[in-house]
C-alpha cells in the first residue's frame, strides 16, 4: 500500500489470495470423532464460501473461524485428513483479517499458520506486511529477510521494504543504504531502492549535523539530491523525490543563514 504519510513498496496483485476453491480433505479417516468434524469444518468452509459473494466481511470470518476450530479438532484424530483443509481455512481467515484491517488478528493467525507450515511464502509475505502495517517494524523486517533467504519470489519488494522501514519509521539510515545496495546488487536498480537509498542518507546526514561531522552530514545531503534529482520524473517516486529536495535545500539553507549570523 502507498499512504499519504509514507512511500512503501506495493507487492501488487500477486499477493491476493483467491477466497474461492474446492473444500476437499484426504479422507474421513476411522475414528467417530474425525469424520464429525470433517464434516461440520466442510459444512462451515461451504457457508463461508456462499457468503464470500455478498461482501458481509463479519459472517465471512465468523465461518471461516467455525471451519478452522472444526478442523482443529479433526486434526487430533486425523491430522493427515484435516491438516491441509485447516491450512487452508486458516490461510484464508487470516487473509480477511488482513484486507479488513485488522492487523494485530491477522499477525496472530498468520503466526499460527507458519508455526505448522513454514514454507507458505505468500503468507509470510503477507504477515510480513501486517507486521509493518502494525509498527512491529523488527519483526516485519526478520520476516522479509527470511522470505530472501528462502529465494521467495519478489525479492525486489522485500529489499524495498526493509529499506524503506529503516529510512523511514526506524531511522536508521546507514541500514536503509546497506539495504538498498543489497537490493540493487540481488534484485535490480530500481527506482524504489533508489530513494530508499536517498532517504537514508537524508537520515544519516541530518544526525552528523548536529555533531562536530557537520561537514560529512552535508555531504552525505549533496549525494542524497543527486539519488533524488534521478527520481524527479519517476511517475511512482517524483513527487516524493522533489519534495526531498526542497527539505534538503531549506536545511542547507538555515545552515548557511546561520554560519553567516556567527560570522
Amino acid at each position: 500500500m502507498i499512504s499519504d504519510r509514507r512511500v512503501r513498496f506495493v507487492l501488487g496483485t500477486s499477493l491476493m489470495i483467491v477466497l474461492g476453491g474446492a473444500w476437499a480433505v484426504s479422507g474421513e479417516g476411522s475414528e467417530s470423532d474425525c469424520s464429525r468434524w470433517l464434516r461440520l469444518g466442510q459444512d462451515e468452509a461451504s457457508r463461508a464460501e456462499n457468503v464470500r459473494q455478498t461482501h458481509d466481511v463479519d459472517a465471512l470470518i465468523d465461518h471461516l473461524e467455525k471451519a478452522r476450530d472444526a478442523f482443529a479438532k479433526a486434526m487430533k484424530a486425523c491430522p493427515d485428513s484435516a491438516k491441509a483443509p485447516w491450512i487452508q481455512v486458516q490461510s484464508r481467515l487470516a487473509y480477511c483479517r488482513y484486507k479488513g484491517g485488522h492487523f494485530g488478528d491477522a499477525c496472530d493467525t498468520y503466526a499460527e499458520l507458519l508455526k505448522l507450515e513454514p514454507s507458505r511464502a505468500m503468507d509470510r509475505a503477507i504477515y510480513a506486511d501486517a507486521l509493518e502495517q502494525s509498527g512491529e517494524y523488527t519483526e516485519a523486517v526478520e520476516q522479509f529477510q527470511s522470505l530472501i533467504q528462502a529465494g521467495a519470489q519478489h525479492q525486489a519488494a522485500f529489499y524495498c521494504n526493509m529499506a524503506l522501514i529503516y529510512a523511514l519509521e526506524v531511522g536508521d539510515g546507514a541500514q536503509a543504504v546497506e539495504t538498498a545496495k543489497r537490493g540493487i546488487d540481488g534484485a535490480g536498480n530500481l527506482p524504489c531502492l533508489q530513494f530508499a537509498w536517498g532517504k537514508g542518507l537524508v537520515v544519516s546526514g541530518v544526525r552528523m549535523l548536529e555533531t562536530p561531522d557537520t561537514n560529512r552530514g552535508l555531504e552525505l545531503l549533496d549525494e542524497a539530491k543527486l539519488k533524488f534529482a534521478a527520481l524527479k520524473d519517476d511517475p511512482d517516486y517524483g513527487g516524493k523525490a522533489r519534495a526531498e529536495l526542497n527539505n534538503i535545500e531549506r536545511i542547507q539553507g538555515e545552515r548557511s543563514r546561520k554560519a553567516k549570523e556567527k560570522r
